[in-house]
């Protein structure tokens, strides 16, 4: 019914607002940036219609507010914390697996805030194994599947592997 389809869209704008309220509280400075970032208004506007890209947007969000949140406290990262960082980081970029390249960020946590040698090498190993699920999430079907038949959004003449070679092969001429 119509309420219920409203209803969704308003959950979608509490879920949105609520991670990045969560990640707010997860930093000592740098929470106008983050809220800048949420309200940017075409992330805010998808916010209330049915789209996974705000969801993408916030779970991201949240887990670089909490990876330099502890950074910030100076305290060594917990289980919970890796664990925190590492769940909110594939679930938002599940959908959007082009993100990984992001992930290489966490490897950049200090070393002192981690641990002994052995934490650290787990640690390095985890963010490297989320690289890696992520990468074959995309990559996989790829193979499985072939290249397909365009690009779902619409277009036949849109190859996704192609896209896809050129992001890797050429990330800074991709960015411009």
């Amino acid at each position: 019914s119509l309420a219920q389809f409203f209803l969704g869209r308003l959950v979608s704008v509490f879920f949105y607002c609520l991670v990045f309220f969560f990640a707010m509280r997860r930093l000592k400075s740098g929470k106008l940036i983050l809220m800048a970032i949420a309200l940017i208004p075409s992330t805010l506007i998808l916010a209330a219609n049915y789209s996974y890209d705000p969801w993408c947007v916030c779970l991201i969000a949240y887990s670089f507010a909490r990876f330099i949140g502890t950074i910030q406290r100076g305290a060594t990262f917990t289980r919970e914390d890796v664990l925190a960082i590492g769940a909110s980081f594939v679930l938002g970029a599940f959908v959007k697996a082009i993100y990984f390249p992001l992930a290489l960020v966490f490897l950049l946590a200090p070393r002192e805030l981690v641990g002994d040698r052995r934490a650290i090498r787990r640690y390095r190993l985890g963010v490297l194994a989320i690289v890696a699920i992520l990468v074959a999430s995309f990559v996989l079907p790829l193979f499985v599947g072939g290249s397909g038949g365009g690009d779902m959004r619409g277009g036949e003449g849109v190859s996704s592997s192609q896209q896809i070679l050129f992001i890797l092969h050429e990330p800074l001429a991709y960015l411009v």
